[in-house]
């Protein structure tokens, strides 16, 4: 389902949200049973907010477009036929002047007729994506950040130099995810129709949740093949009053890395690295993506 929203616009967003909707219900793009995405996601995806989408969806529901369903989502509701004709009607001259108002807007910005067709051509020709890039330098970064990726998402993914983006044919069919950093640098330099997720990260305090306190002197390790895990967790231990002399490090990538590891209370690691780790230790995985992050991409793929 696409959908084109204008901030600018006499039209409210909630008001395009629910006529956009109506339309791809009554020309069949949403089918009857069909799940609409998550208000959450809606939100995220249109950068609008989240209670703005609640509004348009309980609209629809009142006016029985579609229907809540407790632990499940919203899904469009079965149409009949008289109601889907009149409906068609009503959504194509709503849609008419939604394009109008956007053409407006565009040449009172000093774009020309032939730039707006141009821009719109663009828009709807975008393919739809193939594949999820992983653009960052230090490769043991994007080893775990495909291991988190992979496990939470169904979809072809591959890493990648941020600097292949520049020359890659294939950019136009992919998702590229990277951190903030290497996003914003991404956003510079690739066309403007990119699509590319800047990657949210946990906080230290999401991924100690319900996780016991060790004694003062038991000792721990933190483990991983990235050098920045290693000193971003060790920060945080010392933070929140952890001696340091009772944390052991240990860098993945060195031979030998898991000896003295078995005498740690625990072990502090990534989603990567705790594949290797021996089956005896206990692990603590700190997961590096925000949930955000995951739903964006997964709102992209649907």
């Amino acid at each position: 389902m696409k959908i084109w929203l204008s901030k600018n616009s006499e039209v409210s967003l909630r008001e395009q949200l629910t006529r956009q909707i109506m339309a791809a219900i009554s020309s069949g793009d949403l089918r009857s049973g069909e799940k609409l995405p998550s208000i959450r996601e809606l939100a995220l995806r249109y950068k609008v907010h989240q209670n703005t989408v609640s509004n348009a969806y309980q609209w629809l529901e009142e006016n029985d477009w579609v229907e809540s369903r407790k632990g499940s989502g919203v899904f469009v509701r079965e149409l009949a036929e008289e109601k889907r004709e009149t409906a068609r009607f009503e959504t194509e001259n709503g849609l008419d002047a939604l394009v109008w108002q956007f053409f407006r807007h565009a040449q009172t910005l000093g774009f020309t007729n032939s730039q707006i067709e141009t821009g719109v051509g663009k828009f709807l020709a975008n393919p739809k994506p193939e594949r999820i890039l992983i653009a960052e330098k230090d490769e043991y970064l994007r080893r775990i950040i495909y291991t988190e990726l992979q496990s939470a998402i169904n979809f072809p993914i591959f890493g990648i130099e941020p600097k292949e983006c520049l020359h890659s044919n294939y950019i136009s069919t992919s998702i590229i995810t990277a951190f903030p950093d290497t996003a914003k640098k991404l956003r510079e330099s690739l066309p403007p129709e990119s699509s590319i997720v800047s990657l949210k990260i946990n906080s230290a305090q999401v991924n100690l949740q319900n996780n016991r306190r060790p004694k003062a002197d038991d000792l721990i390790g933190i483990v991983s093949g990235w050098e920045m895990f290693l000193r971003w967790a060790k920060t945080f231990l010392v933070a929140v009053g952890i001696d340091g002399e009772t944390i052991l490090l240990r860098d993945a990538r060195e031979k030998n890395f898991q000896k003295g590891l078995d005498s740690c209370i625990f072990v502090i690691t990534d989603s990567a690295t705790a594949q290797i780790l021996s089956k005896s230790l206990e692990k603590r995985i700190f997961r590096l993506i925000a949930n955000d992050s995951i739903e964006e991409i997964n709102s992209l793929i649907s």
